[in-house]
C-alpha cells in the first residue's frame, strides 16, 4: 500500500473529475488486491487481526491521511479536520465493501461491488469536492467558523436567513441567492 500511495501523483489525480478520480483509485486498489498475497493479507487483517500483528491501525491511518490530502487539494476551502473526517468515512466504508468483494468467489459479483464503492464515494463526496459544473447540485452549507455542516436555521434578520452551528454554537447569516 505504501508503494501504491507513493506512486500516485496527487496534484494530477486531484484535478480529474470526481468520478474519474474515484474510479482511478478504486481500480488501482482493486488491481492491488487481485494479487493473491495482498488479498489474503487484507482479508485476514479484518477477519483475524491477531494473526497479522505487524499490521496495525497505522496502515488505516495512512490511508485516511492519503485520501485527506487528495480531498484537500480538490477543495482548499475545506478544513484539514473536515478532510480527515471525509477521508475516514471513505476509507472505512470502502474497506468494508472491498472486504465483501474480495471474499466473493464470483468475479462478476466482485466487480459489481467494486463499482458500488465508486458510486458510494462519488455520491458522498460530491457536495464537498465535486466538480461543481452543474449549479443544480445541492450545495452543503458549512459554518464559516468551524466548517461543520451540522447546522440549523435560526430565524431571519433583516430579510436574511440566520443559521446556528450545532458544533461550535456560533451564529451566522447567509444571504439568499
Amino acid at each position: 500500500m505504501k508503494t501504491f500511495w507513493a506512486q500516485v501523483d496527487i496534484p494530477t489525480i486531484a484535478q480529474l473529475s470526481l468520478r474519474a478520480m474515484i474510479h482511478n483509485l478504486a481500480v488501482a486498489v482493486a488491481e492491488l488486491f487481485e494479487q493473491p498475497v495482498s488479498r489474503v493479507v487484507f482479508v485476514q487483517f479484518y477477519v483475524s487481526p491477531q494473526i497479522l500483528q505487524a499490521i496495525d491501525e497505522s496502515m488505516t491511518q495512512e490511508a485516511i491521511d492519503f485520501m485527506a490530502t487528495i480531498l484537500g487539494q480538490r477543495n482548499s476551502a475545506i478544513s484539514t479536520e473536515q478532510c480527515h473526517l471525509l477521508a475516514e468515512v471513505c476509507v472505512h466504508s470502502s474497506n468494508a465493501v472491498m472486504l465483501a468483494a474480495l471474499r466473493s468467489a464470483k468475479q462478476e459479483h466482485r466487480q459489481r461491488l467494486i463499482q458500488q464503492i465508486e458510486d458510494l464515494m462519488v455520491s458522498y463526496l460530491e457536495p464537498y469536492v465535486g466538480d461543481r459544473q452543474n449549479d443544480n447540485v445541492m450545495k452543503v452549507m458549512v459554518c464559516p467558523h468551524c466548517q461543520s455542516s451540522n447546522l440549523f436555521k435560526n430565524g431571519y434578520r433583516r430579510g436574511k436567513q440566520c443559521y446556528r452551528c450545532k458544533d461550535c454554537g456560533k451564529q451566522f447569516v447567509k444571504t439568499p441567492r
